[in-house]
């Protein structure tokens, strides 16, 4: 195996023909790790990161691993300043799973190649920060084993997901519930749709991706406005760019899916996610907290019926556990947040003291923070 650091998005625009290619052949294939979403996020960006991005090859030039990072700046106590390496993505778009891309068929030499490059190079960063890594995809085996074995200190933590398997019939799943619960589902539905000038919809034509993307951002903040607080569109409008940056692409691929619920032609609950690799990703969603109490729920039960009849195999509500979600069969599954040292004093300083870089003791760098607005769904 052959690893190569690639420094200059000259260099990261010659993967273009080969990236969805490898990215089906790995063993963690997400929307949010295709060309097209990193491509959104950096054009969002303005380029204004700059790459560190790992990639492995076969004696024959085979693409065999990705590992597309890119360098940003930490700062402990407003003083130390740590030399980070993030995921591409990582902030202005909601996105969870990063991950190296890594042909199965080539597991684990190429993931240990990462390493190893990563290794070679520890005198260029301090900390490699992975947040909301998968953990049902053999990442462990895959990133924190081999970095280990290189000699990179590495701390992990746990954190919780949730997702529910859809069965090839909607009556199945409904039948599922209890009896109370079922009836409920189901009175609510219908309680939605009964209403004078309410229809179910789903978003089918390119010409209706701006009018859900409007709504969601409108009935989103309405949400929000309504407990006194402003949403993750109003506080940062770098999430809602991506999001129409990224929808054009996302709907080509027919990979979006989008549900309302319109009255009279205007929306009263939007759900808005991607499907892929069978998987269908909750992403955001909004409503009039004036409309139809439980509007929300009935569209929810819509968009799954919907999913199923399409052969949709899973509903991923993506990072947190709630009580919510656990009402319409999710199930529990952990991941983590990755914390990779270079092994110089700094970093093992922040591994040996069990810090992480999300709270008050270290903050992304202002000029990072300028450059990278912030995200992550809510």
């Amino acid at each position: 195996m052959i690893a190569q650091t690639l420094c200059s998005w000259h260099e990261f625009d010659e993967l273009s023909s080969e990236w969805n290619n490898l990215l089906e052949k790995s063993s963690s294939p997400s929307v949010f790790l295709t060309w097209e979403w990193i491509q959104a996020w950096r054009r969002v960006s303005g380029d204004s990161a700059s790459p560190f991005v790992i990639v492995v090859r076969d004696e024959n030039g085979k693409l065999c691993a990705i590992a597309p990072l890119y360098r940003a700046t930490f700062v402990m106590l407003g003083v130390i300043r740590y030399r980070a390496l993030r995921f591409m993505s990582d902030i202005a778009t909601g996105s969870d799973y990063p991950d190296w891309i890594v042909d199965k068929e080539h597991e684990p030499a190429a993931a240990e190649a990462i390493s190893a490059e990563l290794a070679a190079h520890a005198d260029d960063w301090d900390l490699v920060w992975l947040s909301a890594v998968a953990g049902w995809t053999n990442t462990k085996q895959r990133i924190i084993e081999p970095a280990e074995k290189v000699g990179l200190p590495v701390q992990f933590r746990t954190r919780p997901f949730s997702a529910l398997e859809l069965p090839s019939d909607p009556l199945e799943y409904e039948n599922s519930f209890s009896s109370r619960r079922r009836q409920q589902m189901r009175r609510n539905f219908r309680r939605t749709d009964k209403i004078d000038g309410v229809t179910f919809v789903h978003c089918t034509e390119a010409s209706q991706v701006t009018d859900f993307l409007d709504a969601l951002f409108d009935l989103h903040q309405k949400r929000w406005h309504a407990i006194g607080l402003d949403g993750c569109f109003v506080r940062r409008p770098a999430e809602a760019e991506f999001y129409r940056e990224f929808a054009t692409a996302a709907f080509e691929n027919g990979w979006m899916s989008a549900y309302g619920v319109i009255e009279h032609g205007i929306f009263r609950a939007v759900q808005f996610g991607y499907t892929y690799n069978g998987s269908y990703l909750q992403l955001q969603e909004g409503y009039d907290p004036e409309f139809q109490q439980g509007a929300g729920n009935a569209l929810r039960l819509y968009g799954i019926r919907d999913l199923i009849a399409q052969g949709v195999t899973e509903y991923d509500f993506l990072a947190g556990d709630t009580e919510h979600k656990r009402r319409w069969s999710s199930k529990v599954r952990d991941g983590f947040d990755i914390l990779i040292g270079s092994g110089s004093l700094r970093s093992r300083l922040m591994i040996t003291a069990g810090i992480w870089p999300t709270g008050r003791w270290v903050k992304p760098a202002k000029e990072s923070q300028d450059g990278q607005t912030s995200g992550g769904g809510d």
